[in-house]
């Protein structure tokens, strides 16, 4: 039995320490571990400003992110580039643009940016993919498009 939880599911079994989270749609589980105390970071609220929310951006992508390396990005090149264009004057929307056209190159499925608050979703595709589901709805229509069904 699983307990849902807005959308995903958390495993029975664990302890009170450690569980497991699954995505609906997922190949795997993350698992959990509680931590003893909350980090230092998480002791101070940070100002909902263009320039902190750009720093959290670009903070929690270099602690998470995997695939630099394979996607032959220099994080820090990327990070100073666009932060010379953020200011106190910059909108949430031009934000979510800088912040979406940081990893759009990096051509990855497994990414995306939400914003709620503003109506926006970044949501990272493979470039070939794109061609491929293309070039696969083409040879299903010339296949079966016009038949009865």
């Amino acid at each position: 039995m699983r307990r849902r939880f807005h959308g995903d599911a958390f495993g029975r079994g664990g302890s009170n320490d450690h569980k497991v989270l699954h995505f609906d749609g997922a190949a795997s589980d993350v698992r959990i571990a509680r931590l003893s105390r909350m980090p230092a970071v998480c002791d101070r609220l940070t100002a909902n400003t263009p320039a902190n929310n750009f720093e959290v951006f670009a903070r929690t992508w270099a602690d998470h992110y995997i695939s630099f390396d394979l996607k032959h990005a220099d994080w820090e090149k990327i990070l100073a580039v666009t932060r010379q264009k953020v200011n106190a004057e910059t909108s949430p929307s031009a934000l979510f643009d800088m912040l979406a056209g940081m990893i759009q190159p990096f051509g990855d499925a497994h990414t995306s940016i939400s914003a709620p608050a503003i109506n926006k979703v970044f949501r990272g595709f493979r470039p070939d993919s794109v061609r491929a589901q293309g070039s696969a709805l083409e040879v299903t229509d010339r296949a079966y498009g016009g038949r009865e069904r």
